[in-house]
């Protein structure tokens, strides 16, 4: 079976220019970004985050880097309902 794939590219709006990190959690909600702002901070800080640039003093990522480093993620598959595992890992109480 083929790996399931999403197109960040045609997700996130083509005139977003710069996405600043401190409008991390909006944009997230907004559509449907991974991780939390402290986390992106965390793979910044590790060189593993988007190629980023500074802008009056604060972070922010160019659409394309972004865009590159979103669709270089692995996706998850969810299980099926009724699997014997939950989606936090544990078992069902049976």
């Amino acid at each position: 079976m083929e790996n399931p794939t999403l197109d960040w590219d045609a997700i996130l709006p083509k005139d977003l220019g710069l996405v600043f990190r401190s409008r991390w959690t909006e944009l997230s909600l907004r559509y449907g970004l991974p991780f939390s702002r402290k986390t992106m901070q965390n793979l910044d800080s590790e060189g593993r985050g988007p190629a980023a640039v500074m802008v009056a003093g604060k972070v922010a990522y160019p659409r394309a880097a972004l865009v590159a480093f979103l669709n270089s993620l692995p996706i998850k598959k969810l299980r099926k309902r009724g699997s014997k595992r939950d989606m936090r890992g544990g078992m069902k109480n049976e």
